[in-house]
């Protein structure tokens, strides 16, 4: 299996709770992440204070994410400021939150594969569209990521 980087966004790991229906999916979708792939976040550290709240409140989360840093090689950074361009038709235009924006970035940059996994809301068709032809950001449900990744 070739190790690939991957962009959890932070509606994944409040699923791995066990309240939610798909906790035992985003579980799966962790720990298969921590055994074989790699997660990218940004330089400036904003994705990981988005985890943070997270890594707090779920247990599944506090253990996955001590392991990912515990161990060498499962994270890695990138870029997560958005070109003008993008920002523009993406956070001004209102299609996406200013946080969003940087979990796209950092998957816009993120080699090769560029795999974004979410199911947020703001991730109408016509964002994912535009993530796909402007950017070739994949983003991946929950399910999909999962096809993708065994």
């Amino acid at each position: 299996m070739t190790t690939q980087e991957w962009v959890v966004d932070t509606w994944v790991l409040a699923r791995a709770d066990p309240q939610y229906e798909e906790s035992m999916e985003a579980v799966t979708l962790l720990c298969l992440i921590l055994r074989n792939q790699r997660i990218a976040l940004d330089h400036d550290g904003r994705i990981e204070d988005e985890y943070q709240s997270q890594i707090r409140r779920v247990e599944h989360v506090r253990i996955w994410w001590t392991r990912m840093v515990s161990t060498s090689g499962k994270i890695s950074h990138r870029d997560g400021n958005l070109k003008a361009r993008h920002r523009r038709e993406l956070v001004e235009a209102g299609q996406i939150g200013d946080t969003d924006g940087v979990f796209v970035s950092v998957a816009s940059n993120a080699a090769p594969t560029k795999y974004l996994v979410t199911e947020d809301g703001d991730y109408s068709a016509h964002v994912v569209s535009y993530l796909q032809s402007e950017l070739a950001v994949n983003v991946l449900s929950l399910a999909a990521a999962l096809q993708t990744i065994e």
